[in-house]
């Protein structure tokens, strides 16, 4: 259990990503039509609702994270040379506004992914 300085400390850190995240997002929107074509063309855009336990959920972002771990720039050696630095972020919360489906119910059909 994090104390209540740690919980503190630790929601101004996510909060000062989010924001980080969202403000180069819009950068990237204003700038996108004096972006090369071919780098505007694979840019994903994507929210997912899923229904998981939470060691599920440790799982995938695990997964997740090993999969991009060997792209990251810091930790990358010798990039092809037409390499360029991306964004990639993720946010995996449990969703306050939502439950999952009871015994018998359907889930609802998925969002169709934004982007591409």
């Amino acid at each position: 259990m994090r104390s209540p300085t740690a919980t503190v400390a630790l929601a101004a850190v996510e909060t000062t990503a989010a924001l980080y995240d969202e403000g180069l997002f819009a950068q990237y929107l204003a700038q996108r039509a004096a972006l090369p074509e071919e780098w505007t063309r694979v840019t994903a855009v994507n929210s997912y609702s899923l229904t998981v336990t939470v060691d599920e959920l440790t799982q995938l972002t695990d997964a997740i994270d090993a999969l991009l771990r060997r792209y990251v720039r810091t930790v990358r050696q010798e990039p092809p040379p037409a390499s360029e630095v991306v964004h990639v972020s993720l946010r995996a919360f449990l969703n306050p506004t939502s439950s999952p489906p009871q015994a018998g119910e359907s889930a609802a059909p998925a969002s169709p992914p934004e982007g591409r």
